[in-house]
């Protein structure tokens, strides 16, 4: 098992879409795999574990986490997110 911590400001933006990840049982990256960011989240598998949380000053805020279940999605839509 592998553990990756998500942020829930996707889209670098400063918004925070944990609720919105959380009501629709998914978690989403802002970047694409080929980015540099984006590749450390590629090797994301059933049975690994995903973390949502955001850091301010050292300070942790924790969200959620879960566990991948079904097919991983490489690509979605923002209308998926913002719905």
């Amino acid at each position: 098992m592998e553990y990756f911590v998500i942020s829930p400001n996707i889209y670098n933006d400063g918004d925070n879409y944990a609720d919105s990840m959380y009501e629709k049982s998914i978690a989403a990256v802002g970047w694409n795999e080929k980015d540099h960011k984006g590749m450390q989240f590629k090797s994301i598998k059933n049975g690994d574990c995903i973390i949502v949380a955001k850091r301010n000053n050292w300070h942790w805020e924790y969200y959620y986490l879960g566990l991948p279940v079904g097919g991983i999605r490489k690509e979605g839509k923002e209308s998926e997110i913002n719905g």
